[in-house]
């Protein structure tokens, strides 16, 4: 009979080694504890620490379990040995192997080993043997150690087998020497470095066993040590073994082995053995959170050896895999629609994309069988039926045959005709869950004490009673007495058994020095080894918590008894100091309720996706169809364009036509409270892909019901296909396809349906004054009227319905001459309606949520910045930092209506009231103001007082910004009309929105007081500066609203009609410009009024920034106003407070070639007060210009010209010999020449005294005798003169270095 050498440990054996369960090792057989001996005997012979009657009886029944036993003498001879000896050789020897390597031939433990190793270790003694085995072992650790350091080098160097452990015979003799060595030697051995070496061993699995039955609590630290000393690419060998064999003596363990395993990216073989051997149970979720888990080195690891073992053919690693297939195929045989289904679909999806295995007939037979099953109408059933079709398309192999192709076809028939039937059921199963949740609810209630009776007996009266005596008084003694039977005892219940009142046991306790502490609940005693245990345990489900399995994205519903019970951990009494009680839970299974699950995360149904599939087919987007697949499947699986074909085909010809997919979008519901947060492909994306290939226009289906309905149930945050569907909306509107001239276009929103979403909002009563209560909107869809609830509309709707109303009329600008052509009549939405819409303020909160609303704001500034530049002025959007916030400080004051009209009233006797309402609204949101602000408009002249504080203006002017941020063109034209001249024509006249886009000047037909007040002065600006911006674009859209189709008239070109509207827009800004500079000048009125000249310095300011700004923007406006010209006493206000003023240099010398004598002058000055100014290189050749003309003009000119031309420029000469004395030469050269002419010119008109010689002009009435004239020519000598001497004393002797 053939000897069976290494026995395996049974489970049992080993857990009552564990255990230390002396009972259960008692009624093992002496073969069964055969690989423990070395530990029992240890555990009998040694001395133990514990002297208790327990431990002494059970030594004593080790002693009897190993009395029979012969190998036992060995044991206690390995034991008796001098270890102190043996621990000072095998240290040296320990040193000399690591200094000397494997080529070492001396050792301190063995000499004069002649004979051979395992004779020697047959022959020795106890002693002896012990060394053989240590120096084997320290061999084999250098061997190994070697190995390691020069596999990745060209060194050669290998592990020799050890003859020692090649005879069975001895293995089980070296087995106890290890045992005994690593007890008795833990200083020195380490059992991991010992396991090492052990398995590269002649039945090296089984030794490692019998070594870690001995020391099992260092199970956990074997196995730990044996998975991560495994090689990359090791599936399974010699060192899955081992763990396999561990694995099997302690089943517990596994677990703990597959998890360390897969984690550290180690023996997938081995991985996948453990899972079908001890946990079939979560197999599928198990290999489905390594193929889709978030780790990426775990999904690659896993699919790399699924990809190559399947390639390879043979190995352990295709040993595994065969058996995975089987297992899952025989569930795959066994499986019904359901949630487990689910999973073991996207199992063998994950299995087939990601690591490329190909389906055997027969699990493409079980497959098809599975995917096209009818499942219940549960979410459930939703999820598989999902699944299921993905699955379709992303396994070609499934249809590759006929019979297959047509019961696939089938099924998907089958799911068009029965989506309302599943979309029905699922409602109804819903109002079930929440039926079903509230009797739960009632349940729990009941079963649980939350409440209180509070009429007793059914007493409910509320007079007081008579009481019966006094508070019984009672010994401390008493208390004390209860306390020690029960220390949990509440002040309620000790005053219940002591017949006193809650407050008197209150003080008695406090007298005993009695206080609260809590108590803890303990589920039982726990000894050392049951902690051990359940860390172990613990480490293993938080490593399992931190995988998440596919199971966390399924959609399902379910229902499960919880059983549980409401123990209260009661507080005791006891003495400071003293440690609160650890007491054990009553029974925590008594109750037991019926909890219902619902994950209702997944709105989108299968009827979506496979409108949705259908759609993409049909637009010939394959690459779209398998990114739908994959975000379905939740993972990347490659859909070829190439294996779509046939179930392409049947898609578009088969199951769903084109027809038949518009017909049935537009009845599919909306979702709603859409926005991103929402998962899945869901109806937006079905109508989306179908407007995008114009299927609706193809087949004369209208969908604006359905959008409209979709906008209104938007939420933030907004969905990213939302802004594409508003796009392609608009373009399915106004735009026809080029190969359809008569195609049908689908309708615009009305104006009436977009002012029901903003009615309701807080601006609603502004643009809409005629409110009426909210009705149901009809729709033009047969005529059925439908409840839209836009009671609260939200922004994102809102945001939506603006973006639409921008984007279609630039689209519809864009396009007008086509449409025209075409002969095609679309809708335009008016500027007055426009203007009611609050889209400075949508765009301002859409500014500081951009999270929400990043995708819709950039069109929408862009839009804003094309058709409404009003709106997106640079000081707007700087004030809406300012003002638009929310975080002022509110003032704690009533505002109404009539406060505000009262403190208006009587600003100049109480100005303090109408700051504080001033300061109270502007401690307001802007929206909470807006209300007021007709009434504050009103009297903005109030303000313009002269004895108002500037600090009130000052207010009113903040509160005016903050009222800007709101709807801005409101109030713009209510302050215009409020501020007109009511001294001037404009009495009894309203200015319209449309009056100021026709003519903006109108803004400035206001008070004259308003120039000189600058704070009421800027806001008038500010309309100015946004008037004339939205009459430029409103040229501009008349120009696109009304192309020229034909070329007749006065008008032949575009280019005409352009170069006129930019003639228009320039006489009206360069007017405003020169009734802004008109303000600036010095009246009698100012002259006389001290106070007035300071206002004017400001105003002048105020004017000259405003003027700065639009030279900036448009500096062809700046030639304009000063080829028109101005009061040249301006020019010293406008070269100093105009910082842009230097741009007048590049035209100056096209001004003086001018013939108009006024011009000439206009440009001389103006170069005088530049060159002080500006005092560079360009001015100084300039003005070298200026005096070469007049030298020129000198001679040309005739006398009367000549006197008027060089009068007024007198002064200016004086300036720019100051800024540049290079220049006096020629300018005292050129007065000279003057001079001579003058002198002579004047000499003649003496000689003959006559008027009509000289000519009337030549004469100007003298400074000396008022009745009688002088000679111009005269006139013009002596200025001369003086100019000369100022010449002298500015320019020449003039100490200041240039």
């Amino acid at each position: 009979m053939e000897l069976n050498f290494m026995k395996s440990i049974q489970p049992h054996v080993f857990k009552a080694i564990q255990d230390l369960d002396i009972a259960t090792l008692m009624n093992c057989t002496p073969d069964e504890i055969r690989p423990i001996i070395p530990c029992l005997v240890r555990m009998a012979l040694i001395s133990p620490l514990d002297t208790t009657k327990y431990c002494a009886e059970a030594k004593k029944d080790i002693l009897t379990l190993l009395s029979g036993i012969d190998l036992v003498n060995f044991i206690v001879s390995l034991l008796s040995i001098e270890f102190h000896t043996l621990e000072t050789d095998l240290k040296k020897e320990q040193q000399m192997r690591q200094k000397n390597g494997s080529a070492c031939t001396e050792s301190h433990l063995i000499q004069n080993n002649g004979n051979g190793i395992a004779n020697d270790f047959e022959q020795s003694d106890s002693a002896r043997r012990v060394r053989i085995v240590l120096a084997e072992i320290l061999q084999m650790q250098v061997q190994i150690t070697e190995y390691n350091l020069n596999k990745n080098s060209s060194t050669e160097s290998s592990i020799k087998p050890s003859e020692l452990f090649e005879n069975d015979v001895y293995l089980e003799e070296i087995t106890d020497v290890i045992c005994i060595s690593l007890a008795e030697l833990p200083n020195l051995l380490n059992i991991c470095d010992v396991v090492e070496p052990l398995l590269y061993v002649n039945k090296g699995a089984a030794i490692i066993s019998w070594v870690v039955a001995n020391m099992p609590d260092t199970l956990q630290e074997v196995v730990n040590s044996l998975v991560m000393n495994a090689e990359r690419g090791e599936e399974g060998g010699v060192r899955g073994a081992a763990l396999s064999v561990l694995c099997a003596a302690c089943p517990a363990v596994a677990a703990a082995v597959r998890a360390r395993a897969a984690t550290a990216c180690r023996l997938p073989a081995l991985v996948l053995t453990l899972t079908l051997r001890y946990h079939q149970d979560d197999l599928v979720p198990f290999l489905s959170g390594l193929l889709l888990g978030t780790d990426q080195t775990t999904r690659t690891w896993f699919a790399s050896f699924l990809r190559n073992s399947h390639k390879r053919g043979k190995g352990d690693g295709h040993a595994a895999l065969t058996k995975l297939r089987q297992e899952l195929l025989n569930r795959l045989k066994d499986a019904s629609a359901g949630v487990d289904a689910s999973a073991l679909l996207r199992l063998y999806c994950a299995m087939r994309g990601i690591a490329g295995i190909k389906f055997q007939d027969e699990e493409v037979a079980g497959l098809l069988r599975l995917v096209t099953q009818k499942p219940p109408p549960t979410p459930a059933g939703v999820r598989f039926v999902s699944l299921s079709l993905c699955m379709i398309i992303a396994c070609p192999s499934l249809l590759a045959f006929p019979e297959h192709e047509k019961k696939a076809i089938e099924w998907v028939q089958w799911l068009v005709k029965e989506e309302a039937y599943f979309e029905r059921n699922l409602q109804l199963k819903h109002i079930e869950f929440l039926l079903r949740l509230m009797v739960t609810m009632l349940c729990w209630i009941q079963h649980t004490e939350i409440g209180f009776d509070t009429s007793k007996n059914n007493d409910i009266e509320i007079e007081d009673k008579e009481r019966s005596c006094t508070p019984k008084k009672f010994e401390d003694k008493k208390l004390e007495e209860l306390l020690d039977q029960d220390r949990c005892q509440t002040l309620t219940e000790l005053g219940k058994t002591l017949q006193v009142d809650e407050s008197t046991v209150s003080k008695h306790l406090k007298v005993l020095g009695m206080i609260q502490k809590q108590g803890h609940w303990l589920p039982y005693e726990l000894k050392p080894r049951d902690v051990k245990r359940r860390f172990l345990t613990c480490e293993l489900l938080h490593q399992q918590q931190k995988r998440k399995y596919f199971l966390h994205r399924i959609v399902t519903g379910n229902e499960k008894w919880i059983h549980y019970d409401n123990p209260q951990c009661r507080k005791l009494w006891g003495k400071p100091g003293h440690t609160s009680t650890l007491s054990a839970k009553p029974n925590i299974h008594g109750s037991k309720l019926l909890l219902c699950i619902c994950n209702s995360g997944a709105t989108a149904s299968f009827g979506e996706m496979l409108l949705l599939v259908a759609i993409h087919f049909h637009s010939g987007q394959l690459a779209a169809v398998g990114e739908l697949v994959c975000a379905t499947l939740g993972m990347r699986v490659p859909v070829r364009p190439n294996s779509l074909a046939r179930i392409k085909q049947a898609f578009t010809h088969e199951i769903f036509t084109e027809q038949v997919v518009t017909a049935h979008a537009v009845k599919v519901p909306v979702t709603v409270n859409l926005n991103s947060n929402v998962p899945g492909y869901l109806p937006v994306h079905c109508i989306h892909q179908l407007l995008k290939s114009r299927a609706f226009s193809k087949h004369k289906v209208p969908i604006k019901n359905w959008i409209y309905r979709q906008i209104c149930n938007c939420t933030a945050p907004l969905h990213p296909v939302m802004p594409a569907l508003v796009e392609v909306y608009v373009n399915s509107i106004l735009t026809i396809s080029s190969k359809a001239a008569n195609e049908y276009v689908n309708k615009p929103i009305t104006e009436e349906e977009i002012r029901r979403v903003f009615r309701n909002s807080i601006f609603g009563e502004n643009f809409d004054v005629q409110k009426k209560p909210f009705s149901p909107i009809e729709m033009e869809c047969d005529d059925n009227v439908i409840d839209i609830d836009i009671e609260k509309p939200t922004l994102a709707s809102q945001l939506l319905l603006m973006y639409y109303l921008l984007l279609y009329e630039d689209v519809r600008l864009a396009n007008t001459a086509s449409l025209i052509a075409s002969g095609r009549k679309v809708k335009s939405y008016s500027a007055a309606f426009l203007s009611e819409l609050p889209i400075k303020y949508l765009l301002h909160l859409a500014q500081k949520d951009q999270m929400s609303y990043g995708g819709l704001f950039s069109p929408l500034l862009r839009l804003l910045a094309t058709h409404f530049p009003q709106l997106s002025l640079v000081d707007d959007w700087m004030d809406d930092q300012v003002f638009g916030d929310d975080c002022r400080r509110k003032i704690k004051t009533n505002l109404s209506e009539l406060s505000i009209i009262e403190s208006f009233q009587n600003i100049e006797e109480n100005p303090y009231k109408t700051g504080k309402a001033l300061k109270a609204m502007l401690s307001r949101n802007p929206t909470e103001i807006w209300p007021f602000a007709k009434t504050f408009v009103h009297y903005i002249k109030s303000v313009l007082g002269e004895n108002i504080p500037r600090h009130i203006q000052e207010l009113y002017r903040e509160v005016w910004l903050r009222l800007n941020t709101v709807l801005p063109r409101c109030l713009w034209v209510m302050t215009i009309n409020a501020l007109l001249d009511i001294n001037g024509s404009s009495k009894n006249v309203t200015i319209t929105q449309e009056n100021i886009l026709v003519d903006p000047l109108q803004v400035l037909r206001c008070d004259l007081r308003v120039f000189r007040c600058g704070p009421i002065l800027k806001i008038v600006l500010r309309i100015l500066e946004a008037s004339l911006a939205a009459s430029r674009s409103q040229l501009s859209r008349h120009l696109q609203d009304k192309p020229m189709l034909e070329k007749s008239g006065q008008l032949t070109s575009d280019a005409e009609r352009e170069e006129l509207k930019n003639a228009l827009v320039a006489a009206q800004e360069s007017a405003a410009l020169q009734i802004l500079l008109e303000a600036c000048l010095e009246t009698s009125e100012d002259q006389s009024k001290p106070e007035l000249l300071w206002s004017l310095r400001e105003i002048r300011n105020i004017i000259c920034s405003f003027l700065h700004q639009i030279f900036i923007s448009e500096p062809s406006l700046a030639k304009l106003v000063h080829f028109q010209g101005y009061p040249r006493e301006l020019l010293s206000v406008t070269v100093q407070g105009i910082p842009s003023m230097h741009i007048c240099l590049d035209f100056i010398p096209e001004l003086l070639s001018q013939a108009s004598l006024e011009k000439q002058i206009f440009a001389v000055d103006l170069v005088s007060y530049l060159s002080i100014q500006y005092a560079v290189p360009k001015a100084m050749s300039i003005a070298r210009l200026c005096v070469n003309t007049l030298s020129t003009l000198l001679s040309v000119l005739s006398s009367d010209m000549r006197l008027e031309l060089f009068h007024p420029v007198l002064k200016s000469l004086v300036r720019i010999c100051v800024a540049f004395p290079p220049l006096v030469e020629d300018i005292t050269s050129f007065l000279l020449q003057l001079a001579r002419v003058c002198e002579s010119q004047a000499s003649l008109g003496y000689c003959w005294n006559d008027v009509n010689v000289s000519g009337e002009m030549a004469y100007v009435k003298s400074n000396v005798q008022p009745k009688t004239k002088v000679l111009m020519a005269e006139v013009m000598c002596r200025d001369i003169k003086i100019t000369m001497s100022e010449i002298v004393e500015k320019g020449l002797l003039n100490d200041k270095i240039y």
